[in-house]
């Protein structure tokens, strides 16, 4: 009679510590499902990392080594679980470290993933301050070559304005030994040609190369000449363009120009006036933001 009583206490203490066991099983399951979803998160994040480390030659067989050793660690993982078979406790137990070593894959990852994107950054800044350097470097080496051109060609011009300005100097000769007016303006028309070839030159050179004022006087000092002989070179270059200008006129669109902005930019053939008469008509490009 006292027997009976004792068994069924008995049998409800064992199913409700078997049903305790099993719902701390389910739980422990859902923990390692959530764990593994976190790890193959983690495991897409290394793949990224991977690939950014291509360009690393010393690194990226260390990390493809690690990357192979964690997923092998992950396979005998899941082969343990599937094999463990053999009591509530039992698979408790394999299932809470299972669960401790997913954790400890997680930081080891996390952490060598982190010193990975931390030398990508150092070695990237470094390449970057290196280009610079090369780069600028580079850049200077092309502006002392620039330089030195233009000052050869400004010198090849001082010596061109100095054979200029003696044929300039005969003309009141060449009037008085009786040349024709003609003659004497197609001299004119092509010593304008060639001060207005000068002057475009220097137009598009930085003021501060060697000769380059002393050109810009000559050249000046030259045209005061002519002036004097009675031939005016009107001067054009850099002065804004207005409509009804008696030249033959080319246009070019120039979107760095102020809006509405017109521009003499360039000079294929001066105007001349001859005692305040036009003989040749100016050729110009004008640059343009309309």
């Amino acid at each position: 009679m006292i027997a009976a009583p004792l068994f069924s206490q008995y049998t409800a203490v064992s199913t409700t510590a078997l049903d305790s066991l099993r719902q701390d099983l389910t739980l422990l399951k859902q923990k390692n499902e959530d764990l593994t979803g976190s790890n193959e998160d983690l495991k897409k994040r290394v793949a990224g990392l991977e690939g950014l480390m291509k360009i690393l030659q010393g690194k990226s067989e260390a990390i493809a080594t690690r990357v192979t050793e964690t997923e092998e660690g992950l396979a005998e993982t899941g082969s343990s679980l599937k094999e463990t078979k053999n009591g509530l406790e039992t698979q408790i137990q394999q299932t809470n470290k299972a669960v401790s070593n997913q954790d400890d894959i997680i930081r080891k990852k996390t952490f060598w993933g982190i010193l990975v994107a931390l030398f990508v950054l150092f070695v990237s800044a470094i390449i970057t301050i290196l280009l610079n350097r090369k780069g600028n470097a580079k850049i200077e080496e092309l502006k002392s070559k620039a330089e030195k051109l233009n000052e050869e060609i400004v010198t090849r011009l001082s010596s061109d304005i100095v054979e200029m300005q003696k044929i300039a100097s005969s003309l009141g000769s060449l009037s008085s030994a009786g040349a024709s007016s003609q003659n004497e303006q197609d001299l004119i028309k092509a010593l304008a040609d060639r001060i207005t070839f000068m002057e475009m030159t220097l137009y598009k050179m930085d003021s501060g190369i060697k000769g380059y004022k002393h050109l810009t006087k000559s050249i000046s000092q030259m045209k005061d000449n002519l002036k004097a002989n009675g031939y005016e070179l009107i001067d054009m270059l850099g002065k804004k363009y207005s409509d009804g200008l008696k030249a033959t006129v080319s246009f070019d669109d120039d979107e760095t120009l102020p809006e509405g902005t017109r521009i003499i930019t360039k000079i294929i053939k001066p105007q001349i006036n001859y005692n305040g008469v036009m003989i040749q008509s100016a050729q110009i490009t004008v640059s343009q933001n309309i």
